[in-house]
């Protein structure tokens, strides 16, 4: 059976416990690290503590630095998660590793791991749709696993209409400024890269080309106080 960890990330005390329960797990064998986010993992039993060193997102990639009294023999498997832009890569102490796992399963190496081994592990992104089951014409645009949100612009939010007011007598809470209509793109490809470009200077931010409308398209979570569009009607000219 796998085990959660209880682990240490530089989140800060507002976070919820929960966050940090699924980074790590283990079994009776080895480590999991299922999630990229700057964390410890310490497990007694096994005289062994993980420091996950990571920028992820805004960087694709992740260091493993082990700590340990004494040499400890087990595997550490990493997820290789299906967004993966092709294969992956790893480093021992500096040295490549030859193969990776599949996206979707987890690359594992077993070894005796001495104090200060140094695993890296790069996890390249790529631009990809998401398309909605029963019509694939209307997409979510991503890149890795970031859900990117179309900026549509703030002319017309004021502090009065920004934020969903309750209505009475139910207290439903409604806004009361209008929506716009979100822009409709064509494309001749189903890859996104024919009609996406990233913006230089501006991390994972991208731009459309092409279009009736252009838009600039950044991370969801980075959206605020702005009009933003998540899926989009998106056909292929010719079809």
């Amino acid at each position: 059976p796998l085990h959660a960890f209880w682990c240490c990330t530089g989140s800060g005390i507002e976070s919820f416990a929960k966050l940090a329960d699924s980074i790590y797990f283990h079994d009776e064998q080895g480590v999991f690290v299922n999630l990229f986010i700057a964390s410890e993992v310490e497990w007694p039993e096994k005289g062994i503590r993980i420091i996950q060193e990571t920028r992820f997102p805004e960087e694709e990639a992740t260091t493993l630095v082990i700590r340990c009294d004494q040499p400890v023999q087990m595997p550490l498997r990493i997820r290789a998660p299906y967004w993966t832009a092709h294969a992956g890569t790893a480093k021992l102490n500096g040295r490549p590793l030859e193969a990776f796992a599949e996206p979707g399963g987890y690359f594992a190496v077993n070894r005796t791991w001495r104090d200060g081994d140094k695993l890296e592990i790069s996890l390249p992104m790529s631009l990809h749709v998401h398309p909605m089951p029963d019509d694939d014409s209307l997409q979510a645009i991503m890149y890795g696993p970031l859900v990117l949100a179309g900026r549509l612009g703030t002319e017309g939010l004021t502090k009065d209409v920004l934020r969903a007011e309750p209505t009475k007598p139910r207290n439903i809470l409604r806004y009361t400024a209008k929506p716009i209509p979100a822009p409709e793109f064509k494309t001749r490809s189903r890859d996104p890269n024919s009609w996406i470009r990233r913006t230089s200077g501006r991390s994972l931010e991208f731009h459309t080309i092409g279009q009736a409308r252009d838009i600039e398209l950044a991370p969801l979570y980075r959206i605020l106080d702005e009009r933003y569009g998540v899926y989009w009607k998106v056909t292929r000219e010719g079809v």
